[in-house]
């Protein structure tokens, strides 16, 4: 099913022309070899843009169409027009100039050259055997080129051209062919159609494995090797495979099929090369990507429409610049609740367009599929926009954030001391698969989270980020009606409870104003798990810290314990021993909530002088 899809994308982006023809790949650029008629190199010129990167410019290389590069290993396989400087130039970084303490190995120094020597050399022959007869100003000027270019690294490293650019070069980036500076090789319309007959003839001419391909039903050689994905955070450089098997390893054979590799899965070249195409091309591309822990999550829609990236993004991380306000969500969620198009910008949006969102994540050489979720975008969006919903909470006055994204929720079930404060990779695929088909979240999130409570201390401990996620969790999970704010009528035992002990907590600090630990570092998860052992003894403290309060604060406290303990209705409901875990949840909204109503801007004084009265 993902194939097929990322198969369907390709051919319908190959027709609005925003995606490479078969034999055209998107390849990242950093330098132009700029040659005249005679084939000489008069410049070698930085092509690439400077970004804000990490809080500085970086010179970042800009993608453009150019011959297919295919998968290369350790052989000698040059590509066509766009290459590394090894391929095109023979430049030799051991011939570089060596630091002071740097000592070269002569053996592979010689050993080096000869590979490069030998890159070169088949560099050479491909581009003569293309552009030999080809009737072109700067086809001529490349054969040229190659024709008088001496490799040999001696000569190479010292080129006052080259060494300008040595350190750029010597990294491996990607070098295309242009005539003055003015026209760019891959660009000329005669040499792309002698590409293009040159890799049909080719294709034709290779020894392939023909079947019905699993992907398009239809007869076609079968790929042995599929081009690599790359994009993906924490995989290697070069790329990983989705779809590959270890050479000579019968484990991964059937039906007879030694060291077959890709034929173990029988998918076209078209097919291979159209959805690794389409990939590529989403990863590369910010809008069609996000990153959630070592996930990264690539996302689609059916009939292209960037405002369906757009809305999808704004509900994903939450930027300030381009956060999903409550008059969007209020807006969206009126349409999408009728299962009807709705407005965003001013552009209708299909409710049933058809969306996509494939994570991903490194796994050696190979690329893991996380989650592939498919569905009407309508849906996905209705079911963030709950979630989002659910989420709402009272939070403290110092709070402007209107939502809490995603990765925010997931960094609060990790320990905040750490030097790595990503939550697990298979917990944030699961959060958010969970969100986005509208399932029960997963018991682990809530588990973590309350497994932070008892692990925490300090104002940290009870977040509203940790009070929002455990209210969303009691309202999907187990259908509890929990309101954003205190409900001052619940008779919930495990509620009351966390209501008793933000007040028993108040009475401490009024009367120990310069306190540094409060019964909340020293009791609250022990009143969470056993009340019935842990608040007698909170009882006796709270006594003890009335005495030390003025005769009108103490009045005031004691009627509002009362009034709490009057809801616990103790001589009918003992204190319980234990609470659940799901009652510990319970206890701690109690708790959060009854605290933030304290917050709430108001006079107590003058309350206190009015009940005396």
């Amino acid at each position: 099913m993902i194939i097929s899809e990322l198969v369907q994308y390709y051919e319908d982006e190959s027709k609005r022309g925003n995606i490479p023809q078969r034999g055209w790949s998107a390849e990242k650029v950093s330098y132009e070899i700029r040659l005249n008629e005679d084939g000489e190199l008069i410049g070698l010129q930085s092509i690439r843009l400077q970004e804000q990167r990490r809080g500085k410019l970086e010179d970042v290389p800009i993608k453009l169409n150019v011959p297919q590069h295919e998968t290369r290993t350790s052989g000698i396989k040059p590509f066509f027009l766009c290459d590394k400087a090894e391929y095109l130039l023979g430049l030799n970084e051991d011939y570089g100039v060596a630091g002071p303490n740097e000592i070269q190995d002569e053996s592979k120094k010689e050993k080096n050259k000869n590979k490069i020597l030998r890159e070169f050399e088949a560099s050479k022959n491909l581009h003569l055997k293309i552009l030999t007869h080809v009737d072109s100003t700067i086809a001529k000027a490349i054969c040229r080129f190659f024709e008088k270019w001496n490799p040999d690294p001696k000569i190479v490293s010292k080129n006052v051209i080259i060494q300008q650019e040595w350190d750029g070069l010597s990294s491996g980036a990607n070098i295309i062919f242009s005539l003055n500076g003015m026209q760019r090789a891959q660009n000329d319309s005669v040499i792309s159609e002698a590409w293009n007959d040159w890799y049909q003839q080719k294709s034709s001419q290779d020894e392939t494995v023909t079947g019905t391909c699993l992907i398009t039903g239809k007869h076609s050689p079968i790929a042995r090797i599929h081009p690599l994905i790359k994009g993906v955070k924490g995989a290697q450089s070069s790329g990983g495979a989705l779809i590959a098997y270890n050479k000579g390893k019968q484990a991964f054979e059937s039906y007879g099929k030694r060291d077959a590799q890709g034929y173990n899965a029988y998918v076209s070249e078209y097919a291979a090369f159209a959805y690794t195409t389409a990939l590529n091309f989403l990863l590369s591309d910010v809008s069609h990507k996000k990153q959630l822990g070592d996930t990264t999550i690539v996302y689609w829609a059916k009939n292209e429409n960037k405002l369906c990236q757009d809305i999808f993004s704004d509900f994903f991380d939450g930027d300030e610049t381009r956060r999903m306000t409550d008059s969007k969500l209020n807006d969206i969620l009126g349409k999408i609740q009728d299962g009807v198009p709705f407005d965003y910008q001013g552009v209708s949006i299909a409710y049933n367009n058809p969306f996509y969102i494939l994570g991903l994540s490194p796994n050696a050489a190979r690329i893991s599929v996380r989650f592939f979720l498919k569905g009407a975008f309508g849906d996905f969006i209705k079911n963030f926009a709950e979630h989002e919903e659910r989420l709402h909470i009272v939070k403290p006055s110092f709070v402007k954030e209107l939502t809490i994204p995603l990765w925010k929720i997931l960094r609060e079930t990790a320990n905040p001391n750490s030097k790595d404060k990503s939550a697990s990779p298979l917990l944030a695929g699961a959060v958010l698969r969970s969100i986005l088909s509208g399932q029960p979240y997963p018991v682990s999130l809530y588990q973590n989270i309350l497994l932070r409570i008892r692990a925490d201390s300090g104002e940290g401990k009870i977040s509203y980020q940790r009070a929002a996620v455990i209210r969303a969790y009691m309202l999907k999970n187990k259908r509890r009606n929990i309101p954003m704010a205190l409900d001052e009528q619940s008779t919930n035992v495990a509620y009351v409870l966390g209501r008793l002990f933000a007040e028993l907590e108040r009475i401490q600090q009024g009367a120990n104003p310069d306190i540094q630990a409060t019964i909340k570092d020293r009791y609250f998860n022990s009143a969470c798990a056993t009340p019935a052992y842990i608040f007698p003894v909170l009882e006796k403290l709270t006594q003890h810290h009335l005495r030390k309060l003025e005769k009108g604060r103490q009045i005031y406290h004691e009627k509002n314990l009362g009034v709490i303990m009057n809801l616990l209705q103790l001589d009918n409901n003992p204190l319980p021993k234990n609470l659940t875990l799901e009652n510990q949840g319970i206890f701690i909204l109690g708790y959060y909530q009854q605290k933030q109503k304290f917050y709430e801007k108001k006079n107590i004084n003058k309350t206190v002088s009015e009940e005396e009265a």
